[in-house]
């Protein structure tokens, strides 16, 4: 990701094949030496890390519950294809990230789709 931001942000930059291996030395060097050198600091950080997980669990739990929520049915046995304005299918790709639901509603496009059978 590194090196692909480099690329887009700087028209003349060539990745050579040894950037990736300098790269990956300091990513690996950097944490190794903080975690030495800065006990102190590192606390401090784990501190904030706790403190941004509790916030950001918070606010996900408060806006799964002010959300506007669908009924069962449509959430279980309505079929969700083409409805983002992918005609060829490529929308499954985006339910393979949602967990287990997500692989039964991929397969069950797919199945729509002729291109897959699935017996329980």
């Amino acid at each position: 990701m590194i090196t692909s931001l480099a690329i887009f942000n700087y028209e003349n930059y060539e990745p050579k094949d040894w950037y990736g291996t300098l790269l990956m030395w300091v990513l690996i060097i950097v944490p190794f030496v903080f975690n030495l050198r800065f006990r102190k600091l590192l606390n401090v950080f784990e501190a904030v890390g706790g403190v941004l997980h509790f916030v950001f669990f918070t606010s996900i739990i408060t806006l799964a519950a002010l959300a506007e929520h669908s009924t069962t049915d449509l959430v279980f046995k309505t079929l969700t294809t083409s409805l983002g304005g992918w005609e060829n299918g490529l929308s499954t790709v985006t339910f393979s990230v949602s967990g287990f639901d997500g692989v039964l509603r991929m397969s069950e496009t797919l199945n729509y789709l002729g291109t897959f059978e699935m017996e329980f």
